[in-house]
């Protein structure tokens, strides 16, 4: 089993839900990412741990890590692996003494864990190659859907991409402009 050390990119408010936010991850040596959807209480944790905020009060996450350290349990790695498409699963690697446990729980519980013991969060290569599969699929028919469309259409489709700063789709549009644009040319 491969896996590639990541980093956390940010996090974000799921605009249709108070509770849900997406958590971006990138490759530490690379640029690919995955986000995962997590928890109101989660995120909290993990983006206090990240800023190294001192709340008044421990958070969970941050509670479970000191407890662990007074009992010289350490967390040495976070492994975040995938059960099945859109659920992700961490298997937390823990240390006392000699002895060495494995814990499983969900992916979010995993991070904000190893954000509030200071711990590296590793991936699971084949999420990463799933996800380049499905965004490869996507990217196809996203350019068969482009190729149907006016070029005032995509203009405005282009407009409306920059003011959402949704970068991607505006340059799929634009590459579908220069295309059509070249094509005329010659």
């Amino acid at each position: 089993m491969q896996k590639v050390q990541v980093k956390i990119l940010g996090i974000s408010e799921v605009k249709s839900s108070q509770d849900i936010y997406w958590l971006l991850l990138e490759e530490v040596l690379g640029e690919r990412r995955v986000p995962i959807l997590i928890g109101k209480m989660e995120a909290q944790s993990i983006s206090a741990s990240s800023q190294q905020v001192e709340t008044p009060v421990p958070l969970t996450h941050q509670l479970f890590s000191k407890i662990t350290s007074n009992f010289n349990i350490k967390l040495k790695d976070v492994l975040i692996v995938s059960k099945e498409e859109g659920l992700f699963l961490a298997q937390q690697t823990w240390q006392h003494g000699s002895h060495v446990f494995l814990i499983e729980s969900r992916a979010s519980d995993g991070i904000a864990l190893a954000m509030a013991c200071n711990t590296p969060i590793f991936m699971h290569t084949a999420i990463f190659d799933k996800l380049d599969e499905i965004r490869s699929e996507q990217t196809e028919t996203e350019h068969e859907t482009l190729g149907k469309l006016s070029e005032e259409t995509l203009n405005k489709l282009l407009a409306r991409s920059i003011e959402e700063e949704n970068y991607e789709q505006a340059s799929q549009i634009r590459d579908e402009l220069e295309r059509r644009k070249n094509t005329t040319q010659i």
